[in-house]
């Protein structure tokens, strides 16, 4: 894991550069989708240049509407790391419009409409998104994005007190973000 983590970090390197006059920052963000649904979400990042890296943790639960019939109670959580990188006037500081992409590991419930018991199983999603982060002053911002999933890997047919559920291997989502900057 301490290898695989080195050799993001020292590809992230090579892409950017290093060059002595390029703004770096940090900076964090709530979202506000999974609080909707009674769930949280919590991501800090670190920018340079016209670059910057995500990681992420969140807990959702799956509004009733977008479980497939027979099913209900799902909920994710999701634990990611996105590079994103920032176009136009404000790239260099990490503002304006943004696309990215990135890996998520997902741990996933669900249970039978009318049983008890959920059945958890895995997935790894590949993740591509854009947004605009909007400054509402120096340090605080809006962040409106959307984001595609698609499944890498994991279970794809999970046993459901005794019926199949079938996860989607394409899903989308768009929210707000609302992030603080230093």
């Amino acid at each position: 894991m301490k290898r695989t983590a080195a050799r993001i970090l020292m590809l992230f390197t090579l892409l950017i550069g290093f060059h002595s006059t390029v703004y770096a920052d940090f900076g964090f963000e709530l979202d506000a989708l999974p609080f909707a649904t009674g769930g949280w979400y919590a991501s800090a990042w670190q920018g340079y240049g016209k670059w910057r890296v995500r990681a992420v943790a969140s807990h959702i639960n799956i509004p009733e509407f977008s479980v497939k019939d027979g099913f209900d109670s799902a909920e994710t959580d999701a634990y990611a790391l996105i590079a994103d990188r920032f176009f136009g006037s404000g790239a260099e500081y990490h503002r304006g419009f943004w696309a990215g992409a990135g890996l998520e590991y997902w741990h996933n419930g669900i249970s039978r409409s009318g049983y008890r018991g959920q059945a958890a199983y895995n997935t790894v999603m590949f993740t591509f998104g854009a947004g605009y982060v909007w400054e509402i002053t120096d340090t605080i911002y809006l962040n409106p994005w959307f984001a595609g999933h698609v499944q890498a890997a994991g279970d794809r047919n999970v046993e459901v007190s005794g019926r199949k559920y079938r996860p989607g291997s394409f899903l989308s989502e768009a929210s707000m973000k609302l992030g603080w900057r230093f």
